[in-house]
């Protein structure tokens, strides 16, 4: 079983670590995956616990800055890099990376975290897996949200750059993707803060993670009808501006899962980041809904 323990962890994000949390470490079958805690402040019951999955070429740290407010709410919150990913060491065979094992090891995460089920996010490519690790034990959470992420493949715009994307990975690495995402970042006036870190995390996740994710993504089939048979709860949640998947094919997915849906305003595909006290806001709104019914 996974175990939880202190791991040091320097990191380049432009917003600080709260003094309130911590970086851990948790243990599983196929390797230890850094991570970040935080507890409810001193005062404050805690409702319970919530994961939060981050998704293609992402970290952790993209939930750093709804971590307070998170936890002021009464709610322990870890986030993860999953396998290869920024700080979480991996294999270096892309085929290693499949939706069934990024599944099984969130499951293990679940399980290591709390007895209880759980409260569950995931962004992005984490929707998909946390929707597989849901879809093969629902019994083992209280609420799934799906934040900027779509059924699987299905109404993916992001398909058409897939064979490029590989291509450039093969060829040059996460050096060369990051020399051609550069440009595209500084016209859309990203600060030059948030470039160094992107950068430094960029070249610290695993080719082979990349790799894997991008062609996994082509195969992964939609689960929303295995999940609408399930008891859990479902939020689906996206910025206005929100690609690949757009908030048309997400605001579908939410009324075949019967969820609440919420569109976060001014925001594009990281609301997480971009508008992070509104979209805790609605998160926290959605967890509270949940724990009183239940």
């Amino acid at each position: 079983m996974a175990t939880v323990a202190d791991v040091a962890d320097p990191s380049l994000y432009p917003t600080p670590l709260p003094e309130s949390a911590r970086r851990i470490e948790l243990r599983t079958a196929g390797g230890p995956l850094a991570a970040l805690e935080i507890m409810p402040p001193a005062g404050v019951e805690t409702r319970g616990t919530a994961v939060l999955v981050p998704g293609f070429s992402g970290s952790k740290e993209d939930f750093l800055p709804m971590l307070e407010p998170l936890a002021a709410e009464g709610y322990r919150v870890v986030s993860y890099d999953q396998r290869g990913q920024f700080q979480s060491p991996g294999p270096t065979r892309w085929r290693e990376y499949d939706v069934a094992t990024f599944a099984a090891e969130l499951a293990e995460v679940i399980a290591a975290v709390d007895p209880a089920p759980v409260h569950l996010l995931g962004h992005s490519f984490g929707g998909i897996v946390a929707q597989r690790a849901v879809a093969d034990a629902p019994s083992s959470v209280r609420s799934l949200t799906l934040l900027g992420t779509g059924p699987g493949n299905t109404d993916f715009a992001g398909a058409r750059m897939v064979g490029p994307l590989v291509w450039i990975l093969r060829i040059g690495g996460t050096s060369l993707l990051w020399k051609l995402m550069r440009g595209q970042l500084r016209k859309a006036g990203l600060a030059h803060g948030s470039q160094v870190w992107l950068k430094h995390r960029l070249v610290h996740t695993h080719k082979a993670n990349l790799i894997g994710i991008i062609r996994a993504m082509l195969g992964e089939p939609s689960r929303v009808a295995a999940l609408a048979q399930t008891d859990v709860r479902f939020l689906v949640m996206c910025g206005e501006n929100d690609q690949p998947w757009t908030p048309a094919t997400q605001a579908k997915m939410a009324r075949n899962l019967n969820a609440r849906y919420v569109v976060i305003a001014d925001a594009g595909h990281t609301p997480n980041e971009e508008r992070p006290e509104e979209t805790a806001r609605a998160l926290a709104d959605f967890w509270i809904s949940v724990d009183v019914e239940s």
